[in-house]
C-alpha cells in the first residue's frame, strides 16, 4: 500500500503502460487476481488493472510492473 505518490505507471507484459495520476485512483482501482473466486490463469492475463470507468482505456491485462512516481 502506497499513499505518498504524484502518480503510478502500470506496464504489461508486452510493454503497454497507462499512467494514472493520484486523483484517478480510488478505492474502485484494482489489481484482480481472481476471476469468478478462482484464481487467474495464463489465458486470464494473471493479473489485471481493472478501473470502475466507462471505457476501459485505462485497464491493462498482464501487469508485469507498477512504477510509483
Amino acid at each position: 500500500k502506497v499513499d505518498d505518490f504524484n502518480s503510478i505507471v502500470v506496464t504489461a507484459g508486452d510493454g503497454y503502460q497507462v499512467e494514472l495520476t493520484k486523483d484517478q485512483v480510488d478505492d474502485e482501482t484494482i489489481l484482480a487476481v481472481v476471476k469468478n473466486g478462482q484464481p487467474m490463469t495464463e489465458e486470464d492475463n494473471l493479473i489485471q488493472l481493472v478501473q470502475n470507468t466507462e471505457f476501459a482505456t485505462t485497464w491493462v491485462k498482464d501487469v508485469a510492473k507498477i512504477t510509483v512516481k
